[in-house]
């Protein structure tokens, strides 16, 4: 029969089967094999061998027309499991803390043990702590502070130092506690390069003001500031809403008035949940933004 006169789909022996197309399509593709077929069927019929007559070229581009999504939509896969394992990466830090052993110092150490980004804690403490696996409990003299220790180059510092002045004794003892030990602590982690600190401080801090409080909060933000941190956040809270190990006449009764009176206050005035101003530390540590920033009171009812 002459081959001009042949019918479209009739086999010869130069006929190729389907199979092998199909198999080299999936070589060239890297396509699961049970998708092919079903690509394959819709452009030409089951069954189907080619021959001369038929441009077996074109049948495999339109077929490719339908896996080429199949194979795009494999590689966004593929791109989205490596960003989750680079995110994940990325957010497996070790924080630096100091105060541990406070009000929100122990907060801010029990999320932090708790949250999965965090891949160990470095805690300076003056008393002891309870053992955790990811847990690194330091007892140090702040006024010797280690300069060479490894454990000082971590993803992030937070600190929850302080005291109070009935605690301290004095002005002098009490900017010491307050100012000097948290700046000293900053300047050793810079050095050897924790881009990220962040600050419990108070509102009002400033260090113009006129009350000592508030100035010693003050002149801490503005010396920290000036370390070149990559990224400085200062959590200003108001009146500390928690239990503490030591009772305080003045602040439990200031507690109780604004617990009951809290809701007619303005929010800057409210009081503070430790654990609140806990979260808010950790984020600002886990998500530093580059810059000086300061988290208000009103951010932490």
């Amino acid at each position: 029969m002459d081959a001009s006169r042949r019918p479209p789909f009739a086999p010869n022996r130069r006929a190729r089967p389907i199979s092998r197309i199909l198999h080299a399509r999936r070589r060239l593709s890297g396509l699961q094999p049970a998708r092919v077929p079903g690509a394959i069927a819709r452009v030409v019929p089951s069954g189907t061998r080619f021959d001369d007559s038929i441009n077996e070229t074109a049948c495999i581009r339109d077929a490719g027309a339908w896996a080429a999504p199949a194979a795009s939509l494999a590689g966004r896969r593929s791109r989205r499991r490596r960003q989750r394992t680079l995110r994940t990466e990325a957010f497996t830090m070790k924080l630096l803390l100091v105060g541990s052993t406070g009000l929100v110092g122990r907060h801010v150490l029990g999320l932090a043990l708790a949250d999965p980004r965090v891949d160990g804690v470095t805690a300076l403490a003056r008393r002891a702590l309870p053992a955790h696996p990811k847990l690194r409990a330091l007892p140090v003299d702040f006024d010797r502070l280690p300069d060479d220790a490894p454990w000082w180059r971590a993803d992030a510092a937070i600190c929850t130092l302080g005291t109070t002045m009935r605690a301290a004794g004095s002005q002098p003892a009490f900017r010491r506690v307050d100012h000097d030990y948290p700046l000293a602590v900053a300047r050793i982690a810079r050095r050897h390069g924790t881009p990220t600190y962040v600050l419990n401080s108070a509102l009002g801090a400033d260090p113009s003001s006129r009350f000592f409080y508030h100035r010693v909060k003050g002149e801490l933000e503005r010396d920290l500031a000036g370390l070149g941190f990559a990224s400085f956040t200062a959590v200003r809270p108001g009146l500390i809403g928690g239990r503490r190990d030591e009772f305080r006449a003045g602040e439990r009764a200031a507690v109780l008035a604004l617990t009951l009176f809290g809701p007619l206050l303005p929010r800057g005035w409210r009081l503070n949940p430790a654990a609140r101003i806990a979260r808010a530390l950790l984020d600002a540590a886990l998500n530093p933004a580059p810059g000086s920033h300061v988290i208000a009171s009103d951010r932490l009812t």
